[in-house]
């Protein structure tokens, strides 16, 4: 700390000042009520992002149900078959 000095009979409170690059600068622009703003912003997209995921993983769920309703499995074989059997008939 600096020696105290006086000023209009008062005692100043002098300390060495601080490196510009420990202040975050960024904050600054923003009252206390636009970052609240934004911050609020960010929660509701955040959180309709997440909705809009799980109602489009229900809608992928129900599609796949029903695709299994549609085409059913009519157990086809499993076996190997080449050009020239497929041409045999």
């Amino acid at each position: 700390m600096l020696d105290a000095q006086k000023f209009c009979g008062s005692i100043l409170d002098i300390h060495s000042i601080v490196d510009p690059g420990d202040i975050l600068w960024q904050n600054f622009v923003f009252t206390k009520e636009e970052q609240y703003l934004r911050k609020i912003i960010v929660i509701l997209l955040a959180a309709l992002f997440v909705i809009l995921n799980y109602v489009f993983y229900v809608y992928l769920a129900a599609m796949v149900k029903y695709i299994m309703v549609a085409i059913p499995n009519h157990n086809c074989p499993n076996q190997a078959f080449t050009k020239e059997d497929a041409y045999k008939d």
